[in-house]
């Protein structure tokens, strides 16, 4: 039995108690690090996620890419031909809120009462300024690397499937929102 936190993630602290640094601007994305862009998710990058000092509070983790698979094979099945789940409606949010909103709210249930909606990601690149991803996604980080990146559970507004990204293209500089599960 797994127990999830119902909203993204809002720590400042790490659990020990130590400040996470607040990126305000592109000049040092390469520590850990949180962005709060005032619209109501925290997003945190990679190195923040697998910091040995925890950005969830004590008892809880970032979950692992088995944590996730968990999850989503509970509320759907795998499609081994496409590599998606079918998890994605018992996922997602119904709720329309501000610019957070799925294309298509008929492609939700939230039968998991987990209430995610789409919260994009950003990128932090010393040559150019904050850039927003994946307006119609969400996409949660797992502490899972994959050769200097990290693996992100992907929920799509288009569709009902959920992927997991893990390449080159997602390097821990990305910032996304982060779900945590009890220990």
């Amino acid at each position: 039995t797994q127990e999830w936190m119902m909203e993204h993630l809002r720590a400042t602290n790490f659990a020990n108690g130590n400040l996470i640094t607040l990126q305000t601007n592109n000049n040092n994305c390469s520590s850990s690090a949180y962005r709060d862009p005032g619209n109501g998710v925290i997003y945190y990058n990679g190195y923040a996620v697998n910091d040995t000092r925890n950005v969830c509070p004590t008892g809880w983790h970032v979950p692992t890419k088995a944590d996730f698979e968990i999850l989503l094979d509970f509320f759907g099945d795998y499609d081994a031909s496409s590599g998606n789940w079918t998890s994605g409606a018992a996922l997602k949010s119904t709720n329309s809120t501000g610019s957070f909103a799925w294309s298509d709210p008929y492609l939700a249930n939230n039968n998991s009462h987990l209430n995610i909606l789409p919260t994009e990601m950003m990128y932090c690149s010393q040559s150019n300024n904050w850039t927003t991803y994946y307006p119609d996604e969400c996409h949660l980080y797992t502490t899972d690397q994959l050769t200097g990146s990290q693996y992100y559970m992907s929920i799509s507004g288009q569709d009902n499937e959920v992927n997991f990204y893990g390449h080159s293209g997602y390097p821990s500089t990305y910032f996304s929102p982060v779900r945590c599960v009890k220990d």
